[in-house]
């Protein structure tokens, strides 16, 4: 289980019932858990008033309410409410990523805002440490404060792959021999133009649409078959010293996951794997979209092209996403 994960059905095992937010790469993943958890949430197209939201929900209520919000521009577009809630003694608890590194233009120093405004700074430390951070921000909530939980993209996550990715996520992503798109189309956008995936690694597809393989570069190896079960014996495989004895073998679809355990046996351990980067918007789950200003000026990465209104607030349309 991820960390996000872990995070986000602890948080809906204390009976958290509701959330609020903008979602974007940081967040979507603990967003995602909470609601898979049980939780509903509830979309804002700004966090201003995903917060504001969350604060006269928790008032209302009176248990605290929480807010999720993506990495740099997400929380201090959220600052002016959770200065509010602070001010007021509202319980609210903020799941607020956190990029970790100093040189990315997404970092902020999220315990210096939160002191500056009276709220209390909180943060995940490490995987193993996760679910009891979570409880102790949630438990400082009850208590009438305002908490912001950091949660750093650097605790059992690379990365996002594409535009957006950190400068090392991208060198480690161009270094690696073997590519494995899981669930993803390994579009223009998760790929730089093709670009990040250096020429000579053995790229392999797996999706459970057989037609989706292939459909933006051709791959070494493509298999059919859903994500989780696929990745099942391929690990099984990993975990038993599996040897590259087919490594020469012409690539070819893969129909079932016995077989797919075998033809992934010359896979090493040490690749990388992408995450799918650009998802449409299901119905109850959460999906990340490019974040982009709110201002010009502004230091945030900016994209140019129409926009189009969404369930989830303001998204890029299909045909800029390239969707599968």
């Amino acid at each position: 289980m991820r960390v996000a994960e872990a995070v986000g059905r602890g948080l809906a095992g204390l009976g958290v019932n509701t959330v609020f937010g903008v979602v974007g790469s940081g967040n979507f993943h603990v967003t995602n858990a909470l609601v898979a958890g049980g939780a509903r949430f509830v979309a804002a197209r700004h966090e201003g008033g995903a917060t504001v939201m969350a604060d006269a929900w928790a008032r209302t209520t009176g248990v605290p309410g929480v807010v999720t919000v993506h990495q740099g521009p997400g929380l201090t577009n959220a600052m002016t409410g959770i200065a509010e809630a602070a001010k007021s003694r509202t319980p609210l608890l903020v799941l607020a990523a956190e990029a970790p590194e100093i040189r990315s233009n997404f970092h902020v120093d999220v315990a210096g805002l939160a002191a500056a405004v009276g709220a209390v700074g909180e943060r995940l430390y490490s995987p193993a440490s996760a679910v009891a951070d979570a409880h102790r921000a949630y438990a400082t909530a009850l208590g009438r404060r305002t908490v912001i939980l950091a949660l750093p993209l650097n605790v059992w996550n690379l990365d996002v792959s594409g535009g957006f990715a950190t400068p090392l996520a991208a060198e480690l992503i161009g270094d690696a021999d073997v590519i494995v798109g899981w669930g993803c189309s390994l579009n223009m956008w998760t790929t730089r133009h093709g670009k990040l995936i250096s020429p000579q690694a053995t790229l392999v597809q797996v999706d459970d649409d057989p037609a989706a393989i292939g459909v933006h570069r051709p791959v070494h190896l493509g298999v059919p078959g859903d994500v989780a079960q696929t990745a099942r014996p391929v690990a099984s495989a990993l975990a038993d010293g599996g040897s590259r004895e087919e490594a020469g073998r012409e690539a070819r679809p893969v129909r079932d996951h016995e077989s797919a355990g075998a033809a992934w046996r010359w896979i090493r351990a040490t690749s990388w794997a992408i995450r799918a980067c650009s998802c449409p918007f299901p119905t109850r789950r959460a999906s990340a979209s490019p974040r982009r200003s709110s201002r010009s000026g502004s230091a945030w990465p900016r994209r140019s092209g129409p926009r189009s209104p969404g369930r989830t607030g303001w998204r890029w349309p299909r045909s800029a996403t390239a969707a599968r």
